[in-house]
């Protein structure tokens, strides 16, 4: 590991290298754009590749064996392994898509890993021009302003940020709206900011609570914003419950007090609404529905003895006597969503008549006189 006086001497090698690269983005930012696509809403400008060319080279002379990532190189020449060298993780321009439209949630993103482990952060957003950076052991800060995450300790009244990310697909589709759809119902309220740095950099000051990203580009996204979340006081974690590891394209960031987040896998793995398919026989689907105000509840039980969800171990009888009082504190709904919990109580007992009537009918219902266990989503 680095000594303080070459951390101090990359910082600033770091925040001379982004100031340059800003003033790029700014000037590009104002003017018509070349635009080219990676992907169908995958997008990469000049800007991008001028701002890279331009930090490499600045870092290369300065450092002339450590080793250098970056997004545009990847995308170009293939994946560079990540070693226990001092390695730059470079990010010309984060939030490429909002450059385009002239949204101004842009950064130029510059991290430093040293035995894989990211210690000098920064991350500079040249239009609004606020340059978040951070060192391991020495704090976080804005514009040389020390910063802290929030103390935000529930859930139910944090802001949470996350990113749609660039793949189209229907499978990724519809996992990222269940997701989002399911955890709209645990927080406050969501943001999509489009830009990973900037998200992280947003848990690091407090403007937002939480944060979680699945499939983003690569380490370039995170290495900057991880140093800076870490001290400003923030938890870095992967939302799968595995060893953080920054080119695994998983990653999640909170403030300390929601000890929550980290406790469960309610990132990673919510309790998609309809995610079992509806034609297992070993699965009961229930859709009600509330005329006066028009919601509609979606339910499904699956009846397997390794259900890991909030109900296992309850028998089919047992489950239909979940009241609503109890589905609504589980949920940490608000009093104004209380009907909601009374749907989900008829939806119960809407899929457990719909999973009966299909052991009926494929005639293959359990012994008389067994038990059956139920999980649901």
């Amino acid at each position: 590991m680095a000594d303080n006086d070459s951390l101090d001497q990359f910082l600033a090698a770091a925040i001379d290298a982004a100031k340059k690269a800003g003033q790029i983005i700014r000037k590009g930012f104002y003017e018509t754009k070349h635009v080219e696509h990676k992907g169908q809403v995958d997008l990469v400008t000049e800007t991008d590749k001028g701002c890279e060319e331009l930090v490499f080279n600045h870092l290369k002379q300065l450092f002339p064996n450590h080793k250098l990532i970056g997004e545009e190189t990847t995308a170009a020449y293939g994946v560079t392994e990540l070693t226990d060298e001092p390695t730059w993780i470079v990010d010309p321009l984060d939030g490429t898509t909002n450059f385009v439209h002239g949204f101004p949630f842009v950064c130029v993103s510059i991290g430093l890993t040293i035995g894989k482990v990211p210690v000098v952060g920064v991350v500079y957003n040249p239009i609004m021009d606020e340059l978040f950076t951070g060192v391991q052991g020495k704090g976080a800060f804005l514009n040389g302003k020390p910063i802290k995450v929030s103390t935000q300790s529930e859930l139910v009244t944090a802001l949470l940020v996350t990113e749609a990310g660039t793949k189209r697909d229907q499978a990724t589709l519809d996992d990222t709206t269940n997701r989002i759809n399911t955890l709209l119902t645990k927080v406050r309220s969501l943001r999509m900011c489009g830009s990973c740095a900037l998200d992280l950099c947003g848990v690091a000051c407090g403007r937002v609570d939480i944060f979680y990203e699945l499939g983003f580009g690569g380490p370039w996204d995170i290495a900057a914003g991880i140093v800076i979340v870490k001290e400003a006081g923030g938890l870095i974690f992967d939302p799968s419950g595995k060893d953080l590891d920054i080119t695994s394209q998983r990653i999640a960031a909170s403030n300390s007090s929601l000890k929550e987040v980290r406790a469960s896998t309610t990132l990673e793995n919510p309790r998609n609404v309809g995610s079992f398919n509806r034609n297992d026989p070993n699965v009961g689907t229930g859709l009600v529905g509330a005329p006066s105000c028009g919601d509609l509840m979606s339910l499904q039980i699956n009846v397997d003895d390794s259900a890991s969800e909030w109900i296992k171990g309850k028998t089919l009888e047992e489950v239909l006597t979940i009241k609503n009082a109890e589905i609504a504190k589980h949920l940490r709904l608000p009093p104004v969503k209380l009907h909601c919990s009374m749907l989900a109580e008829d939806a119960i007992k809407s899929a457990v008549r719909d999973y009966k009537k299909k052991q009926s009918k494929a005639n293959n219902a359990a012994a008389a006189g067994e038990t059956v266990k139920a999980g649901f989503h």
